[in-house]
């Protein structure tokens, strides 16, 4: 029997009960056009790549729920659960708002609402750019953590190279951050490599340090004060 090839590459033709191949059109949720335009089942593994790029995906709220708690809290001596999606939306309608009126004294009232608006965003992004980011996620999570840890270290109002040093290793908030951009550099790398030369590619998480480290080394020659008192 000719199938008759179908155009595009995502359209693919269903085996109907009879026997009889239908038309053209888009493959059922789990089925994928195969060469020869039949759909067929996904049955293959995630691949490595494919869980680093779910785990940037959950990464990315926890990051903005890391930043929304961290500029709306006016305390800082509590942390909140991070829940991924469904259900830290859940979470966020049930349970949240519940702790936030019986433990914090109503505190934290900015942080739940902000987060309403952060969980349909991402969502949307995932929706209409999730391709963009499947492959391109490694690069944007190196390049952003090292635009926002240098935004960090240049928020100080001391630029000199202790002051930097010893705020950030005695100010447990400050060593945290330092910390989670670490992990973030690191992430990155192990997503561009895949860690498919394992002694070269664990080699290079060694320059993880790297930014953090020249940022504060040639703090001096960046001071604004220094350059406007020259």
């Amino acid at each position: 029997m000719i199938i008759m090839h179908c155009p595009g590459l995502y359209c693919g033709r269903i085996k109907l009960e009879n026997g009889s191949i239908g038309d053209c059109g888009a493959c059922p949720r789990g089925f994928r056009a195969g060469p020869d335009k039949l759909c067929q089942p996904c049955v293959d593994l995630p691949q490595f790549y494919d869980w680093l790029y779910l785990g940037f995906m959950a990464l990315l709220l926890l990051v903005l729920e890391w930043y929304i708690v961290d500029k709306t809290t006016r305390r800082r001596r509590f942390s909140m659960v991070f829940v991924f999606y469904g259900l830290c939306l859940g979470s966020l309608l049930l349970v949240r708002p519940l702790l936030v009126y019986r433990v914090f004294s109503s505190q934290g009232k900015k942080s739940i609402f902000l987060t309403m608006y952060a969980i349909p965003a991402l969502a949307l992004l995932h929706a209409t750019m999730g391709g963009l980011l499947y492959y391109s996620f490694p690069y944007i999570v190196i390049i952003l953590s090292v635009i926002s840890m240098a935004s960090h270290f240049a928020f100080r109002l001391d630029q000199s190279m202790s002051s930097l040093f010893s705020q950030t290793i005695k100010e447990p908030r400050n060593l945290t951050i330092l910390v989670g951009h670490w992990f973030l550099h690191a992430y990155g790398i192990v997503a561009i490599t895949q860690l498919q030369e394992p002694t070269l590619h664990w080699a290079l998480l060694a320059v993880v340090p790297f930014p953090s480290l020249f940022y504060v080394l040639t703090s001096k020659f960046t001071d604004p004060s220094k350059l406007h008192a020259e």
